[in-house]
C-alpha cells in the first residue's frame, strides 16, 4: 500500500519512532540481498570487535578469545591537482581525492578526509563540483569516485601539515593515500594558485 495514503495517528506515530531509530543508527535500508548480507556482516562484525574491547577492558581473564577482524577489502585513495572552468570562464584549481574498490565486494564508506597534524583531519563537507555531501556511499566492486576540493578551502590552514588522504569506512577501518609528502606539495600548490588568484582580483 503507498504509504502517502496513510495519514492515522498510528502511521504517524509508527513514522517518528522510525525516524528516532534510524537517527540512532538502529534502522538500515537494504537495495537487495547482496546488500543486506553486506550490511549483516559489517554490523555483526563491528559489535563483537565492541563486545570483545569491553571485557578486555574490565581485565576479564576468563575467556580465550582468538583475533577477530573483518577482511580488509582492497581499496585504494590516491590524490591528485586538477582544474575546472566556472561558468564565467574563471580557473577552479582544486585537490581531488580518487577511491578504488578493487575488492570483489561492496564497501561502505563514511567520508573523506585528509590528515592533519597533531592528530586531526581536514574535513570538506560537500564536494566542490557535484555539491554531494561527503557522508555515506556504498562503492561496488570496480566502481571509483572522486572527491573534488577547491584551493581556496587550503588558505586558512597553510600553517599546518597535511599527511595524506583517508577514506574511512563504516566500522572505522581506513584507507590511506601514500604519505610520501605528495600531498602536502599539492596543498602548497594549491594555496599559492588561490593567493595569485585572489591577487588578480584585486
Amino acid at each position: 500500500m503507498p504509504q502517502a495514503t496513510l495519514s492515522d495517528d498510528q502511521f504517524q506515530r509508527l513514522q517518528r519512532l522510525r525516524q528516532n531509530y534510524s537517527a540512532r543508527g538502529l534502522i538500515w535500508t537494504y537495495t537487495d540481498v547482496q546488500s543486506l548480507r553486506e550490511q549483516v556482516s559489517l554490523h555483526l562484525t563491528t559489535i563483537i570487535k565492541g563486545f570483545l574491547s569491553q571485557v578486555r577492558s574490565n581485565g576479564n581473564t576468563n575467556y580465550v578469545f582468538g583475533k577477530l577482524e573483518a577482511a580488509i577489502p582492497d581499496v585504494r585513495v590516491s590524490v591528485s591537482g586538477g582544474i575546472s572552468v566556472n561558468s564565467l570562464g574563471k580557473p577552479l584549481h582544486m585537490m581531488i581525492v580518487s577511491v578504488e574498490n578493487h575488492s570483489p565486494r561492496t564497501i561502505y564508506l563514511s567520508k573523506v578526509v585528509l590528515e592533519l597534524d597533531e592528530g586531526e583531519v581536514f574535513f570538506v563537507k560537500r564536494d566542490l563540483l557535484t555539491d554531494t555531501l561527503n557522508s555515506r556511499r556504498s562503492l561496488n566492486s570496480g566502481e571509483r569516485f572522486d572527491f573534488h576540493i577547491l584551493a581556496s578551502q587550503f588558505v586558512n590552514f597553510q600553517d599546518r601539515m597535511f599527511g595524506c588522504a583517508v577514506a574511512v569506512d563504516e566500522i572505522r577501518r581506513r584507507f590511506i593515500s601514500t604519505d610520501d609528502g605528495s600531498v602536502q606539495r599539492l596543498v602548497d600548490s594549491l594555496v599559492l594558485d588561490a593567493l595569485l588568484l585572489d591577487e588578480e582580483q584585486s
